[in-house]
């Protein structure tokens, strides 16, 4: 979930006014190689069905990337995994939805920062 969620978003481009965490992950290109088969192999779409009519995939892939980073924190079971200045908290106090979905990123192909040059 992190790395679609990161891969969502890392297509921003400024100056054409498109990409960002819009829901829009192009399948295609080589950069997001397996990522559809772990959507499907953790039934991701089948938890979205389930909200699909109040949330947009643009704000499911963040709150879902959000959940899978809370549930890797140490103290996830805990109740005060939930008490004030916590991960949990912060995020359900301070979420905001209204992303839009965008229904077509064929354009969005090896925008990912190259893996290569990371550290140079």
């Amino acid at each position: 979930m992190l790395r679609t969620a990161g891969h969502d978003f890392m297509d921003f481009r400024k100056g054409a006014g498109r990409g960002g965490s819009d829901g829009c992950v192009n399948f295609e290109d080589p950069d997001n190689a397996g990522i559809a088969q772990c959507l499907t192999q953790f039934r991701i779409t089948e938890a979205y069905d389930c909200v699909k009519d109040r949330v947009s995939v643009a704000d499911f892939l963040v709150i879902a990337a959000e959940v899978a980073a809370a549930r890797i924190a140490n103290s996830h079971n805990s109740k005060e995994f939930f008490a004030e200045g916590t991960l949990a908290k912060t995020f359900l106090d301070g979420f905001k939805f209204g992303r839009k979905t965008a229904k077509d990123c064929s354009w969005n192909v090896g925008l990912m920062p190259d893996p290569q040059n990371s550290c140079g």
